[in-house]
């Protein structure tokens, strides 16, 4: 598993999971605007430690490039400037820019579906010597060696992770003016609910709409001015009644994470996506849980206090774990902070 690659703050490198693969998870490198999920993952790690065995089935699924294949991981996140099939709901492209005063950029929904924001992308030429431009490794526009995520732990791969807002704050914003309008009865249609999601649209910004995951038919079942839609895969498109606005159906393996492979089959299993809806096969042929949740293995790891770290205050000391298994040696270092008491 591929840890930061760039420094955080003031801590070291590889302290958190990589950006640029965990861009949603709890563990990545950057708390922001974009929901951050407890995954099977974060679970894994410290299910691997010895000390905890997780209850799986809590995990949520990440839906950044949940599905997308190898190639999200072994290629560039943009090629030649485009947006590639891999990283289609994961990564943007639509530059963000100020001139005269005016707004130029892209609004989208971010990767869960849960909010909107505006496209990172920016020309690092235009900014102060305080941001550092992208090095040569993470410049995917060709002639525009400038130009990169404002966010650059993420490899400097664009994001809409600008000025972002939930479904529930829209409203909010809209009377502010800090999102576009989308018509009246475009507004009208709009759901600021707690099962409102995300929706991309042909307009200035995305929609919220009401909407479920239907895990017995595999669908998204959308409310829209009163009436029932249904999104039967990606790209799919509707005219919102009465008005110009058209929005566009998401791939439900990220707007509907857990209905595909649930807990990401723990690390028990393998997900089938030529199935569908796409099912886990557990690794354990007695394990029959949706999510291979049933299959456990704890190895008590050697531990010991280290009393080198250093203490600060002298109130915080470090356990350093050391675990082998099938010949690797796994190092985890954890910090524990002992609880300060003022009488």
């Amino acid at each position: 598993m591929p840890l930061e690659n760039q420094p955080t703050n003031e801590d070291c490198y590889g302290s958190h999971f990589e950006e640029r693969y965990f861009f949603t998870e709890s563990l990545s490198a950057i708390l922001g605007g974009v929901p951050e999920l407890l995954s099977s993952l974060t679970l894994g790690l410290l299910h691997d430690s010895g000390w905890y065995r997780p209850d799986y089935t809590v995990a949520t699924v990440s839906p950044f490039g949940h599905g997308a294949g190898c190639k999200f991981v072994e290629e560039p996140c943009i090629v030649d400037g485009n947006i590639p099939s891999y990283s289609v709901g994961s990564f943007c492209n639509t530059e963000y820019k100020v001139i005269g005063g005016t707004f130029s950029g892209g609004f989208g929904c971010d990767p869960t579906h849960t909010s909107m924001g505006i496209c990172d992308l920016v020309d690092y030429s235009t900014l102060s010597s305080a941001y550092t431009p992208p090095p040569n490794e993470f410049q995917y526009y060709p002639g525009m060696p400038t130009h990169g995520a404002l966010t650059d732990r993420v490899d400097y791969c664009p994001t809409y992770s600008i000025n972002t807002a939930t479904c529930q704050e829209v409203p909010g914003r809209l009377e502010k003016m800090i999102i576009p309008p989308l018509g009246y009865f475009a507004s009208a249609a709009e759901s600021p609910g707690e099962n409102s999601r995300c929706f991309n649209t042909d307009k200035d910004r995305p929609i919220c709409l009401e909407a479920e995951c239907d895990a017995k038919n595999y669908v998204l079942n959308v409310k829209v001015a009163g009436r029932d839609l249904v999104c039967n895969s990606a790209g799919q498109k509707y005219l919102i009644p009465a008005t110009d606005v058209t929005f566009e159906c998401p791939d439900i393996k990220h707007i509907c994470p857990n209905m595909v492979c649930p807990s990401n089959c723990a690390g028990n299993g393998k997900c089938d996506f030529s199935s569908t809806p796409p099912v886990c096969n557990c690794f354990d042929k007695s394990d029959s849980s949706a999510g291979c949740t049933e299959s456990f293995t704890n190895i008590p790891p050697d531990a010991g206090w280290n009393d080198n770290t250093s203490r600060g205050h002298g109130l915080s000391s470090s356990i350093f774990v050391s675990k082998e298994k099938s010949g690797l040696i796994v190092h985890l270092l954890a910090t524990a902070m002992w609880l300060i008491i003022l009488f």
